[in-house]
C-alpha cells in the first residue's frame, strides 16, 4: 500500500489500486473478482473493469487470466507493479523527477513532456529563532517568512504588525 499511497491518480483509479494493494501479498500478488473490488469501493462492475484497464495499460498492474479445471473463467490474477526498496514500515523515498508525456489531442498532434518533481515528504520546517535571539537582534531586523502569494506592501504591513507584538 505504501507504493500505492506515492502514486498521483485520479481519485477513483487510485481507489481501485488501493483496494488491489489492500488484498495482495508481499509480493504484489492478488486474485480478488471485480463483483469484490466493486463492492470493495461501492463502484459498480463496469467502472472498476474500466479502471482495471486503465492501470493494466498504464503498466501499474499486470493481469494474468485464470481458468477452472473445467476450463471456466475464475478470478484474475493481478500483480501490482511495485518498486519495492526497504522494508513495508519505512516511510516512502522523496519522490524523484518523472518524465510524462501526454498526448495533446484524441485526432493526434503533437506530444507535451511534462517534468514534475514531488515535494520531500516530510520538508524541513525553516528555523526559528527563538526569544532570546529575537530579543538580541533588537526584534525589528528579524526575517519573518512569508507565503510568497503575499506582494511587497503585504509584507510589510504583516511585517510591522508583528513587530508591535510584545516578545514576552
Amino acid at each position: 500500500m505504501n507504493w500505492a499511497w506515492q502514486l498521483r491518480l485520479k481519485p477513483t483509479i487510485k481507489f481501485v489500486l488501493m483496494a488491489l494493494a489492500d488484498i495482495a501479498d508481499d509480493n504484489g500478488y492478488c486474485w480478488p473478482s471485480v463483483t469484490t473490488l466493486a463492492n470493495k469501493t461501492c463502484m459498480d462492475v463496469r467502472s472498476v473493469q474500466r479502471i482495471l484497464k486503465t492501470l493494466r495499460e498504464d503498466n501499474l498492474i499486470q493481469v494474468k487470466a485464470q481458468f477452472r479445471s473445467d476450463g471456466s473463467p475464475t478470478s484474475n490474477k493481478y500483480k501490482l507493479s511495485l518498486k519495492i526498496s526497504g522494508d513495508n514500515l519505512s516511510p516512502p523515498p522523496c519522490a524523484k523527477p518523472q518524465e510524462v508525456v501526454t498526448p495533446a489531442s484524441r485526432g493526434g498532434g503533437t506530444t507535451v513532456t511534462q517534468t514534475t518533481t514531488e515535494p520531500p515528504i516530510n520538508p524541513k520546517p525553516p528555523q526559528l529563532l527563538n526569544i532570546a535571539q529575537r530579543e538580541a537582534s533588537g526584534g525589528s531586523d528579524v526575517d519573518f517568512i512569508f507565503p510568497k502569494q503575499l506582494i511587497s506592501k503585504e509584507r510589510e504591513i504583516a511585517k510591522s504588525q508583528l513587530a508591535a507584538i510584545d516578545s514576552a
